[in-house]
């Protein structure tokens, strides 16, 4: 399938450069020397079963796992909300861009193209699924052919993304979403895809 360029970047911002850098660094000075140590403490973890390190060290030793988990975690929660804030605002612009023009692009892709990486805009419905106990979950799942007995009991648990795929792919065909599900919202995001070879880095 052909794509429909819409921006194509051909010099390097500054402040991308900048976060690109403090990629490389992290990968290079804190991801792979982590990587790493942790090898050494699983085999100083298996030492505590021969006694091949105290107690007080193991305890010392989990506690700075955990912490380094906690410090890694919220980092990355930090960082999820600025790709999911940027991914939507790019989505946003490109799909109001094609409302404006929709003749310039037909039935191709829009691609957005940087130098490290592509992105392309991916608009869906992104359904409200019913929670355990409510008729809209009886619903849903007598809808997917799950009996009564086994629907009471909370045991099927809905895996979203696929749930959202099947129900954007239903609405674009024109079919009713699933009963017990409100499809009124929309996803709206950007998918990035990094390029083979960075632009520019020949």
């Amino acid at each position: 399938m052909k794509h429909h360029v819409v921006t194509d970047q051909e010099h390097p911002n500054p402040f991308v450069e900048s976060v690109a850098n403090t990629y490389r660094h992290l990968f290079k000075e804190i991801y792979r020397p982590l990587l790493d140590q942790l090898s050494d403490v699983s085999k100083e973890a298996d030492k505590i079963r021969d006694k091949g390190i105290s107690i007080e060290d193991a305890v010392d030793l989990g506690f700075l796992c955990r912490e380094i988990e906690k410090l890694f975690d919220e980092s990355r929660k930090e960082v999820k909300a600025r790709h999911e804030r940027i991914a939507r605002r790019i989505a946003t612009l490109l799909v109001n861009k094609l409302l404006e023009d929709p003749e310039s692009v037909e039935d191709d892709d829009v691609l957005v193209r940087g130098l490290y990486a592509s992105g392309t805009p991916d608009v869906g419905v992104a359904p409200s699924v019913p929670r355990k106990g409510t008729q809209g979950y009886m619903d849903l799942c007598e809808h997917f052919g799950i009996g009564p007995e086994l629907a009471k009991q909370g045991l099927v648990v809905w895996h979203y993304p696929q749930l959202a795929e099947y129900c954007t792919k239903l609405a674009s065909e024109g079919k009713p979403i699933p009963p017990g599900i409100d499809g009124n919202a929309t996803k709206i995001t950007t998918i990035f895809r990094r390029l083979r070879i960075p632009r520019g880095k020949t």
